[in-house]
Parts: C-alpha cells; structure tokens; sequence
C-alpha cells in the first residue's frame, strides 16, 4: 500500500495554512550526514538488545526454534531490537516474530483487552480465542495465530501453518508454545528499551527534519489550500514505529488550486523507493528509452529523472537523481478543466527546487 493511502487515511484532516509553511521554512543543508550517523547509533544498540531477546523465545515441549533470516525490503527492522524465528512441531509449525516497539506492544495490548471485552460482553463468539496471561505477557491465539505484549515494550506475532492437516492437529501445540512464553522474563530486555527509545527518538527528529523540508516544497501560492501529512504526524495519531520509520522522510498533501485538485507526494522513504522500482509497473526502473510510449504513459528516462507521465498529462511520477520520489497526481487521473496543465506546472516547479539535495550525503 503507498504512502497516499496509508498517511492520508490515518491523518486525514490536517490542514496546514500557506501561511504557517512559510514561517516554517528551514535551510536546505544537507541533514543525511546526522541521519546516517543517528542510524548508525541505533544499529548498535538494537544489536546489543537483539542477543537477550533471543533467549526469550520459549522452550515448549515438542518444539524446535531456530533463528530465521527473513529477507526484508527494508531495513527497518535493524533499527528495532528484533527476532525472526521458525520453529517445529510434528503437528505444526510457526514463523515468529519478537520485538521491542512500545507502538505496536501498547496496540497488541489493547486488541487483546478489546477482544476480551467483547467475549464478556457477548459480541464476540469465544471459541474464536484463547487467551493466555503471565506476570508480564499477556497473550492471544486466534486459530494458529499468536499475538502478544509485555510490560509495554515487547510485541510478540507468530504465524502457524494453515494446510489442512495441520490445522485440526495445531491448537494444542500452538497453546502450549504461548503458555511457555509466559514464563519468559523479559525484565532485561525492559530496561534496555530506553536507551534504544532516545536513540530512536533523535534519530526521528532528524528524518522529519527532512520530511519538513519536503512539504516546505510543495505549492504555497495564497490562493492554495493544502492537507500536509508527515510520519510524525501519523506516528502521533496511532501509526506504529516501524510504519513510521519505514516511510520516513516523506511528506505527502492534497492541494486545492482555483478548483484543481492535486495529490503530491516527495518521498526518500525506504518503502517508497523500494516499491517504485521493484513492485508493480516498477514505474522509477523504466526499460525503455525516454519518451517512450507504454499504453497510457510515456517515459522519463533521463540522467536525473526515471519514471513515467501520463500522456493526458495528469499524473507525473518520477525518481529523482536516484534519491528522491516525487509524485503529482490528479483524483482518478482526471483533467482539471481550468489548468490543464498544472500537474507539469506543479512538478516542475518541486524540480527547480532540488528535493534530492534534503537527502544527499
């Protein structure tokens, strides 16, 4: 899912006036040197904490865990003290996932208590759950899943197989794997988890840093009516750390001018990058050479851009420099009668003002 749908959907009535933005204008100094550095720092430090949680993977009678080396599209998970393990049962198995990120432990707390309500209160039928509760684990099996929190700070999924004769045979196994979870102690882990918090904290000032930058170049003509949505923004609203640090730096917004209405989004945010050049129309990696016609698109294909544009002229996506994305858009690709030509306009005008210098070494 792109960052227009998940940021916009979260946030979807934060209205930042022209006004504001221009007050709000930092220098345009490169910020990635601090970034790189700020990351570095939280590498380190989610690697220390990564060897404790990896003894608290339970030892359940019958089951079997080892390490696993899940490939991501990001890493993401470097900066989060984090755990992928497969483990094995002769009824089941489980691909699990333990990890320290107060966001997503306070959300998995309160999908539990919530689920939990619902059974007491008879909206919930309770053979659809098993719940299971330790002096600091609270934990949920829904089918061969498993979800759970501790001491809000540690998050806890895991996933069993789903074929047909593993699913009948499961639960019992599966039940016994939580209840030993039960009896880890996370206590180390716990008071670990502020030093990652402040390096976390300062690493992701500096990231909306960068996306402020972006949204300091998107229209502010006086005339314009803009929607501006950062991570922070959406961090704040209940979007969990990994999210926000996964479409870090961006800055997406909806524009009204004199009746047109735009979407843009400038983004040097890991999920971006990697969606618009591995998945889909692989739209930011064109094959073709520029000006090439793909159905209802032409390429860009040049040294500093890469993309595609529509051929009605609603819609420019295009990666900059090898760095930066940056989108303009209209609602459903359609034509914006009285500027037929304000989606060129607008990008040109993000182009001139050089958004791949926020994010250069």
């Amino acid at each position: 899912m792109d960052l227009f749908r998940i940021i916009l959907f979260i946030v979807p009535h934060l209205i930042w006036t022209n006004a504001s933005l221009a007050q709000d204008t930092l220098s345009l100094e490169s910020l990635q040197p601090k970034v790189e550095k700020a990351r570095a720092a939280v590498k380190v430090i989610a690697q220390e904490i990564k060897a404790d949680l990896v003894a608290l993977i339970p030892s359940a009678p019958g089951w079997k865990c080892g390490e696993s080396n899940r490939s991501s599209t990001t890493d993401v998970f470097e900066l989060i003290p984090s755990v992928h393990v497969h483990c094995e049962h002769e009824e089941q198995s489980l691909d699990a996932h333990l990890f320290v990120d107060p966001s997503t432990s306070t959300l998995f707390c309160r999908s539990i208590a919530r689920d939990q309500q619902g059974i007491e209160e008879g909206r919930i039928n309770p053979n659809l759950f098993r719940f299971f509760e330790g002096e600091a684990w609270q934990v949920k099996r829904a089918g061969v899943s498993l979800q759970g929190c501790a001491s809000e700070v540690l998050a806890f999924t895991a996933d069993g197989n789903r074929s047909e004769s593993s699913i009948p045979n499961g639960p019992a196994s599966i039940d016994a794997f939580a209840q030993a979870l039960l009896f880890s102690q996370p206590e180390e882990v716990v008071a670990q988890a502020p030093e990652h918090a402040d390096a976390i904290n300062e690493l992701l000032a500096l990231l909306d840093d960068q996306s402020r930058q972006f949204s300091n170049m998107i229209e502010t003509s006086s005339n314009a009516e803009m929607e501006v949505v950062r991570p922070s923004d959406a961090l704040r609203m209940g979007m969990t750390l990994p999210m926000a640090l996964s479409f870090s730096p961006s800055a997406s917004a909806t524009l009204e001018i004199d009746g047109c209405r735009l979407i843009v989004e400038i983004s040097a945010s890991p999920v971006g990058l990697h969606e618009a050049k591995n998945t889909g129309l692989r739209w930011a990696s064109p094959r073709s050479a520029d000006g090439t016609v793909r159905g209802a698109y032409v390429t860009r294909n040049t040294e500093r851009l890469k993309g595609l544009a529509r051929q009605s002229g609603t819609s420019i996506e295009v990666l900059v420099d090898d760095l930066v994305l940056v989108r303009v858009v209209t609602p459903g690709n359609r034509i914006c009668a009285s500027d037929p030509d304000i989606v060129r306009r607008t990008f040109d005008e993000i182009l001139v003002k050089n958004p791949s210098t926020v994010v250069m070494p």
